[in-house]
């Protein structure tokens, strides 16, 4: 899975599969890019957590230093349902940005 501009890391999250091995990849390809990614570090946590996976405590450490706003994170991650982090705001936030972007 590749990632090439803003539009298609905002479909790949709208539809992300917590569960897919390839999905985290794709993420953690991102992060060791742009590690301060805040929006992708939140949805590769989720996704070490549904995995089960060894690393979650760690990252979840991490992740969590860098939220201002621990109360939205912790409900992210306890919710099964994406739309507690409002994946509507960053879709509002790409709207914004295509159209500064606009002749």
């Amino acid at each position: 899975m590749v990632i090439k501009d803003p539009i298609s890391l905002f479909k790949t999250l709208e539809n992300f599969d917590f569960s897919s091995k390839k999905q985290l990849e794709a993420l953690e390809n991102i992060l060791e890019r742009y590690p301060d990614f805040h929006l992708v570090r939140t949805y590769f946590l989720k996704a070490l957590q549904e995995q089960k996976s060894e690393a979650f405590d760690r990252q979840l450490s991490h992740t969590a230093i860098a939220t201002y706003d621990r109360k939205l994170l912790y409900d992210f991650i306890k919710d099964q349902e994406k739309s507690s982090l409002g994946i509507k705001n960053s879709h509002s936030i790409l709207k914004i940005n295509t159209q500064l972007q606009e002749p």
